[in-house]
């Protein structure tokens, strides 16, 4: 599966911040809640990121937040939201593992 998120970038105008993602395995597949699946992955420091699974994007660093946030969230913004990060995902720049690691856990 590919996750992703977004990272800054080094430019004083235009947008600062751009989607890289990366291939990774993914165990099972969980209940976010509210319809919604994920997965959650283990990041090389020992933490957890949970993962939306329709689009990959990375929402929260445990399932009971992201639970919370499901819970009370608007379902037409979190529909959105997907949609969004979907086509945010089709934009993404896919790096090795190892490149999006030490980019995401600094």
């Amino acid at each position: 599966m590919i996750i992703w998120t977004y990272v800054g970038a080094p430019f004083a105008f235009g947008e600062t911040s751009r989607p890289i993602g990366c291939e990774v395995d993914v165990g099972a597949r969980r209940s976010l809640g509210g319809g919604y699946y994920g997965y959650a992955v283990s990041t090389p420091k020992g933490g957890t990121v949970i993962c939306e699974e329709t689009s990959g994007a990375i929402i929260g660093n445990s399932l009971e937040a992201v639970r919370s946030d499901i819970k009370t969230g608007d379902p037409d913004v979190m529909k959105q939201q997907v949609t969004h990060a979907c086509n945010e995902l089709k934009k993404a720049t896919i790096v090795p593992r190892d490149n999006f690691w030490d980019i995401y856990c600094k």
